[in-house]
């Protein structure tokens, strides 16, 4: 593992430990946004919903944005 990888994870464990629902928070939001940026960068706009097909393993929905008005 390299060193700036080891320093995020060493990181995020000991924030894990201090605050899990920060955590979680923090690491759901980078998925959603890195998953999104992926789409756009390959010519796809995503609008709704959003499913990532898991195979053997669990399956990822990804909610529209919410209608906040």
């Amino acid at each position: 593992m390299t060193d700036p990888a080891q320093t995020f994870e060493t990181a995020l464990m000991r924030l894990v430990d201090e605050s899990p629902s920060q955590a979680l928070c923090i690491v759901t939001g980078a998925f959603v946004s890195l998953t999104l940026a992926m789409m756009e960068a390959n010519g796809h706009k995503p609008e709704g919903e959003i499913h990532i097909e898991g195979g053997k393993n669990r399956d990822i929905t990804i909610h529209a944005p919410k209608d906040i008005g």
